[in-house]
């Protein structure tokens, strides 16, 4: 946790293949402002894997709902969600809906989907296709691996691919010789 305790709660999920550290910046904007509860996704960050091996958005929702009880305790808070972070809050609204307006008093989403982003990005023929047999078995090995995967992801970023990579199954439209500005 950071922040003041008295100041209104805010509770970050990251993205997968990422970690909590991925709101280093949020956290150095925010903090003073807020109170920011940053938890890791099993298997990613600090966070240990499930003996069950489920990973599914409803179990990741209720790990969701025992951060909000017992970290925030009796505060109201807001959610914060990047990419599947952003699923993940919606499935506890869906899950929980009776903690909506009390518990959960509103929603920040960032660059995630309502459904199965594999069916909402370009090509998304080519990606179902791939997701059973690719896509994943690949989840699982980057959870297997967190530590590797966080470095090989601050390496993309670094060097641009993260962002050509963004560009191009994302909402942009970059063709052949545009310049990425």
């Amino acid at each position: 946790m950071f922040g003041r305790d008295d100041a209104p709660t805010l509770v970050f999920t990251h993205g997968w293949s990422t970690s909590s550290t991925e709101w280093y910046y949020a956290k150095r904007q925010l903090a003073g402002q807020f109170r920011l509860i940053l938890w890791d996704l099993p298997g990613l960050g600090a966070s240990g894997r499930p003996a069950d091996g489920d990973y599914s958005l409803e179990r990741m929702a209720r790990d969701l709902r025992v951060v909000v009880s017992t970290v925030a305790k009796d505060k109201p808070v807001v959610l914060v969600g990047h990419s599947i972070g952003g699923m993940i809050n919606l499935t506890y609204c869906r899950l929980f809906p009776q903690e909506l307006g009390r518990r959960v008093t509103g929603i920040v989403q960032v660059d995630g989907s309502y459904t199965n982003p594999v069916t909402t990005t370009k090509n998304a023929t080519q990606s179902e296709a791939l997701q059973k047999p690719m896509g994943e078995p690949l989840l699982h090995a980057m959870s297997a691996l967190s530590p590797v995967v966080r470095v090989l992801n601050w390496l993309s970023y670094r060097n641009g691919t993260a962002h050509l990579l963004n560009a191009k199954t994302g909402f942009a439209d970059l063709k052949p010789g545009d310049r990425w500005t």
